[in-house]
């Protein structure tokens, strides 16, 4: 009988183990490219929570390194070998480095799994599918299916956001500024503090080039497309009076002193009048400016629309390995994760009370770091908790600001670039170590630059690039 009995005990005790008493937890391996971020608190907030909430799985973060020597095809080549020797069940993917956008690639790869059966089928595919806007599930689209959860980018509103003290000086009343009068509002402001000897006084430190009404961005920095006609067509910007005549006065403007590129921590002392940020309201944007300037200036954000950028839908995105072998396990708790603020919440701040504390609704990390690499790249950026930089009604506001943005005309268009990788890695390297200032308005032989850019991008193949990508955009829009 006693041994009857201790035969019946552990059998119990082995079906308890087998239900999740005890047992060891499904590990999930997350891949990640070249980060320098050190996710081990991160990890285990996330751990606990997964736990708390009855998930018997774990999360694992793997870093892939890699050295950047001047090809980023070159650079992203370990990443994309280590995912193929597998081993990893989620994928995480950065936004496009230079001309390589990683989503679309690891999907030509063959290294993500369609997961639109799971946004469908699973309950946590259901919950997930709910915590984000439709407009962001298009935008996740390649070839018509899902291959990934976004981390929507918050940074798409353009504002001016003004100094009080300095508008109210001048009489300039921030909400009635235009592209049409901006020009007085620098120069009046600009024309009063030299006369009174403020030499280190900024008018405004940046004015942005892009975008231009009708275009829409490519992989190459010198190619926009312009989608104002029947058809859109990849256009050099080079030859482009709309974007020529936009450099042509920041590069003006710069040299009269109304742009100061080289501000010296004058925008940071408050002795300015105005600054862009991008941002997601006037609110968030006035936030963000007196988080810099210690909040002891009255600022007033005014949205400048001429210039926003739809970045929320060409964030970073995270999905689910083709390879793994746990692919449902993964597809949950990536599901839960992006659908739940506390889960989100741990994965961007970590432990509440040990990593961050909330203050006056914002979560405020210990060791005096931001997050804002990790809210950039993990979680459900419309669920994370407002930061130092955000209101503290963040949450509530930001899910029905990113329903209401328009879906670029391009968006979805899966782009070949194998034909003219030399060339886009060529042209970008170009932009990007030689003559980005051109284009902010600091070039100081505006002509001969320009000259040099044009004769200087044709020999690299600029107008392969252009031909390439037309004839796929004609092969695209007849599908």
């Amino acid at each position: 009988m006693k041994k009857w009995c201790m035969t019946l005990l552990a059998v119990a005790v082995f079906s308890m183990c087998m239900c999740g008493c005890g047992s060891p937890k499904t590990v999930l391996r997350w891949a990640m490219f070249g980060s320098f971020q050190d996710m081990t608190k991160c990890q285990k907030a996330v751990n606990e929570k997964l736990q708390e909430k009855g998930i018997d799985c774990e999360i694992e973060f793997v870093n892939v390194p890699s050295e950047y020597d001047g090809d980023y095809g070159e650079y992203l080549k370990p990443y994309w070998s280590a995912l193929e020797e597998g081993g990893y069940d989620i994928v995480g993917m950065l936004e496009t480095w230079s001309y390589l956008d990683m989503y679309q690639t690891a999907i030509d790869r063959g290294l993500l799994l369609p997961l639109d059966p799971m946004l469908e089928e699973r309950e946590t595919g259901k919950k997930l599918r709910g915590a984000y806007p439709e407009n962001m599930w298009e935008a996740m689209k390649l070839g018509g299916s899902i291959y990934g959860v976004a981390t929507p980018g918050l940074e798409f509103h353009c504002y001016l956001v003004f100094n009080q003290e300095y508008a109210e000086k001048y009489h300039l009343d921030p909400d009635k500024v235009s592209e049409d009068n901006l020009e007085d509002y620098l120069r009046t402001a600009m024309e009063g503090e030299r006369a009174e000897g403020n030499d280190g006084f900024v008018p405004i430190k940046y004015l942005p080039y892009l975008p231009v009404e009708g275009y829409e961005s490519s992989l190459c920095s010198f190619i926009e497309f312009d989608v104002s006609g029947e058809k859109p067509a990849a256009k050099n910007i080079l030859y482009e009076e709309a974007y020529l005549s936009r450099i042509r006065t920041l590069t003006d403007w710069q040299k009269e002193g109304m742009i100061v590129t080289e501000d010296n921590g004058a925008v940071e002392r408050g002795n300015f009048l105005a600054e862009i940020v991008y941002s997601y309201s006037a609110e968030a944007a006035e936030c963000e400016m007196a988080w810099r300037t210690g909040g002891s200036i009255r600022l007033h954000a005014v949205g400048f629309p001429k210039f926003d950028v739809l970045t929320c839908f060409r964030g970073a995105k995270t999905g689910v390995a083709a390879s793994g072998k746990q692919k449902e396990e993964a597809f949950d708790v990536l599901a839960e994760i992006c659908s739940d603020g506390e889960l989100s919440n741990a994965l961007v701040y970590g432990t509440e009370g040990e990593d961050y504390e909330l203050a006056d609704g914002q979560a405020v990390r210990h060791e005096g770091e931001l997050g804002d690499y990790l809210k950039r790249y993990f979680g459900n950026s419309l669920l994370t908790l407002p930061g130092q930089k955000d209101p503290p009604d963040k949450c509530q506001k930001v899910y029905g600001i990113v329903e209401q943005l328009p879906l670029p005309k391009l968006i979805g268009w899966p782009f070949d670039i194998s034909g003219v990788e030399t060339e886009l890695d060529q042209l970008n390297e170009y932009y990007y170590s030689e003559h980005i200032d051109f284009f902010s308005g600091g070039s100081a032989d505006w002509d001969r630059e320009l000259e040099e850019l044009r004769r200087t991008t044709k020999e690299l193949g600029i107008d392969r690039v252009i031909e390439e990508m037309d004839a796929q955009l004609a092969e695209w829009e007849g599908r």
